[in-house]
């Protein structure tokens, strides 16, 4: 069983961790992918806008797909990337991004979101936010 980290390093292709099991005198290298490898930018509505999505992993073997809103002309963020949030699936219509997704940790209930990003608004439970209050609507606590 591995107990501890016993050095973390940083190469210039990935970050390394070296785990140090005090049973044995062996260690195991795990290497995390380089951002650029999980990390997506995809235009959406004509080009005027980026999803962007993260794979984290949250816990062993468990990867969330994080997800964000950007204007793609002048590079404003409409909605951070939130690592605890799991982008399900998405479908960009006319001029809304409907978006559904899970919280984790628990991750059980499905959020459907209708997103109007040239309005910076969305729509949830037939109630319209804007879209700075996203996280907060969904957490109950602002985004740091």
């Amino acid at each position: 069983m591995i107990t501890w980290i016993h050095q973390i390093y940083k190469t210039h292709a990935s970050n390394v961790y070296i785990y140090t099991n005090p049973q044995k005198t062996t260690t195991i290298k795990h290497f995390i992918r380089m951002q650029n490898d999980t990390r997506r930018e995809t235009l959406i509505l004509n080009g005027q806008f980026k999803i962007i999505t993260e794979l984290e992993e949250f816990r062993m073997s468990l990867w969330v797909t994080g997800f964000g809103l950007q204007d793609a002309r002048t590079g404003e963020v409409i909605i951070p990337v939130v690592h605890i949030f799991n982008l399900d699936r998405y479908v960009a219509d006319g001029s809304t991004l409907h978006v559904v997704f899970r919280i984790y940790p628990h991750g059980a209930k499905t959020y459907e979101v209708a997103i109007h990003p040239f309005r910076k608004t969305f729509a949830y439970e037939d109630k319209t936010y804007s879209t700075k209050d996203f996280f907060k609507t969904f957490t109950g606590n602002d985004f740091n």
